[in-house]
């Protein structure tokens, strides 16, 4: 998993303050997008570090709460000099595998959007 993605998600906020009922319920959740290199994604957390250096070890990590995700898709395809879309990855539904184009070739399963 050495290509770069953007992730975009929300994140929980925290307002300093007193405030009436109807005033808290205006307040809404941060909208990230944290782009970087993703290094592991499971029910619970993603993984994602935004460098990775020529010896193969990353910086800078962040864990993001995976069911806060609204999308992961793909910057980079790794292959120098080829112009190409960017794409959408896709998960499996039973080993959790990004990237999936249509069938999981690790285990088989249907991919979901």
């Amino acid at each position: 998993m050495d290509n770069m993605i953007n992730i975009e998600w929300h994140d929980a906020r925290f307002f300093f303050g007193t405030y009436t009922k109807g005033d808290c319920i205006k307040h809404k959740m941060c909208l990230f997008n944290s782009i970087g290199y993703l290094l592991e994604k499971n029910d619970t957390t993603t993984i994602l570090a935004t460098e990775r250096n020529d010896e193969g070890e990353y910086r800078n990590v962040t864990l993001i709460p995976t069911g806060s995700i609204l999308s992961i898709k793909e910057l980079l395809s790794g292959q120098p000099d080829v112009a190409q879309e960017p794409a959408s990855f896709v998960g499996c539904t039973l080993c959790g595998k990004v990237n999936v184009p249509f069938v999981c070739s690790q285990c088989a399963g249907e991919p979901v959007v």
